[in-house]
């Protein structure tokens, strides 16, 4: 069989395994997901969010529903476009993601023509590459432009308006992408290789970023001494007398709103004299601006009771979740992972401060690095390394114990995006259920294809390319650049976000009273 049918043989074996891919996603895996992602949505926009219906466009109490119902099937034809859109974009970088994993793997074993790996490897990279650059931003850009509520009826914006809307943010994400600097060391001879090496930079920026935010979280979490005050278990009266208070001031709210409504039609609906509409105008305005500034402030109060009753709520049912032997099993294991994200901040902190011995490191060691080996990581595989059937040199078990800790940091990541995409959520204040979460999935799939890509060039410390070997050039990792060259920028997110979420939380603490001890009275 010649190399050019061996090629093509391997490419129809890889393709079939990416549609299977992206078909157990698209079918099975996001069944799960997106419903996730419709209650994160959902408990962020508050009990008024609807599924395919915007909060706007909403009836009060005992009023008519013919508005809404005007627009109730083109919203559910929209929400069943964007939610398309969504699924497809996360089960396109998913399959690409499996892949590039799975061709690695296929490299290690040495499966498949070296050839066909590579011209595989380059189209799944580049599919990725088009994902996270082009077309998941622009379809984010697309959803948060998709209606604008006018009146009783939420009518759609004009398809120029929307692309418009579209293309002035993107174009923006694109400039401050292109005013990244690369690394010294590297050059681009393409467009392609370019962005690859400025995604590889903003994707270490952002998984410091997450683990920074989760391992100051975890610490937080499971480390009570961390407060300044005990925290003390509410009872059901205190969630009680918590909850109706919040369901009075969305009492408040809705009404207000109906007033807001009807005060806007009297407006519009006016065909007095131009004298009475001048003066009603100005008494109008006067109140209708009143009325506003109320709703500001009643939904900055609702906010901030449904972040305390929330945090009522997570201490009630953990108090009564830790007293189980699964809980108290996880608690065990919180506060050994919370001792590891302290020391994985030592670890960064020495890779700033001590960068001599990192560099006098890259001339001795023949595996270079440029940063400190995880101390947790490393004793783990140490212990491993112990056992009687288990024979692993000093070079394996560092090759070794970064990949474990580059397994933990995965951990930490995870542990905080729900966090960040509930603050995601919140602050687009988005109140359509599933508009959230094709929203939050997009965003998902972003996190989840850079994170991949800047796995795979920590991956390349452990199995580098042979560079004098003649198959050097059909090496999956060629195509990608050394992670010591990206190292510091991870410990200084890392760093930066950790000492940043420690200050808000205990800023917060002290002055909000979130997770503090509650008074008796």
């Amino acid at each position: 069989m010649t190399s050019s049918h061996l090629i093509i043989l391997n490419t129809s074996l890889v393709t079939l395994s990416r549609c299977a891919l992206f078909y157990a996603c698209y079918h099975y895996l996001l069944r799960t997901v997106f419903h996730d992602l419709q209650a994160l949505a959902s408990s962020a926009a508050g009990p008024d969010a609807d599924s395919d219906i915007e909060l706007e466009s909403l009836p009060a109490p005992n009023t008519s529903r013919e508005g809404p119902l005007l627009s109730q099937g083109s919203n559910k034809q929209g929400a069943s476009k964007h939610s398309k859109i969504a699924h497809i974009s996360f089960s396109l970088c998913f399959s690409e993601s499996c892949t590039l994993f799975l061709l690695f793997m296929c490299q290690e074993l040495n499966i498949l023509d070296p050839g066909s790996r590579l011209l595989n490897w380059r189209i799944s990279l580049f599919i990725l590459l088009a994902m996270i650059l082009f077309a998941i931003p622009l379809s984010q850009n697309f959803l948060l432009t998709y209606q604008s509520p006018l009146g009783r009826v939420s009518r759609s914006r004009s398809v120029p308006t929307r692309v418009l809307m579209a293309l002035i943010p993107y174009s923006l994400y694109i400039f401050a992408l292109s005013l990244i600097p690369l690394p010294e060391g590297l050059s681009s001879t393409s467009l392609i290789s370019a962005a690859l090496l400025r995604l590889i930079v903003l994707g270490t920026l952002i998984i410091g970023l997450l683990s920074g935010l989760g391992a100051a979280r975890n610490a937080w979490d499971f480390t009570p001494w961390l407060s300044k005050n005990q925290r003390r278990v509410p009872s059901e009266q205190e969630l009680l007398a918590a909850e109706e208070a919040l369901e009075r001031i969305r009492n408040d709210v809705q009404v207000r709103r109906k007033e807001e409504r009807r005060l806007q039609e009297s407006k519009s609906d006016d065909t007095s004299s131009w004298m009475s509409r001048v003066a009603s105008t100005i008494t109008g305005s006067s109140e209708l601006t009143s009325i506003q500034r109320e709703i500001a402030g009643l939904l900055a109060l609702e906010y901030q009771m449904d972040r305390n009753l929330e945090n009522l709520k997570s201490l009630h049912a953990n108090s009564r979740y830790n007293r189980t032997l699964q809980g108290r099993v996880f608690q065990w294991v919180g506060r050994i992972f919370a001792l590891y994200c302290v020391f994985r901040t030592l670890s960064s902190i020495l890779n700033i401060l001590a960068p001599y011995h990192a560099r006098h490191s890259l001339n001795n060691d023949p595996h270079p690095r440029s940063s400190y080996p995880d101390l947790i990581a490393h004793l783990l595989t140490y212990m491993f390394s112990l056992l009687p059937f288990i024979h692993l040199g000093d070079e394996s078990i560092s090759v070794i114990s970064r990949q474990v800790g580059l397994i933990l940091v995965g951990v930490i990541i995870l542990s905080s995006v729900r966090f960040v995409l509930r603050a995601v959520s919140r602050s687009l204040r988005i109140t359509s259920q599933n508009l959230g979460a094709s929203l939050l999935l997009l965003i998902l799939a972003q996190l989840m294809g850079i994170y991949l890509i800047s796995t795979l060039v920590q991956l390349r410390t452990a199995f580098p390319p042979v560079l004098d070997s003649a198959s050097a050039s059909s090496n999956v990792f060629s195509t990608l650049p050394a992670y010591e060259v990206f190292g510091a920028a991870f410990d200084y997110s890392y760093l930066l976000s950790a000492f940043a979420t420690g200050a808000y939380l205990w800023i917060d603490e002290r002055i909000n009273g979130t997770g503090s001890k509650i008074d008796d009275n």
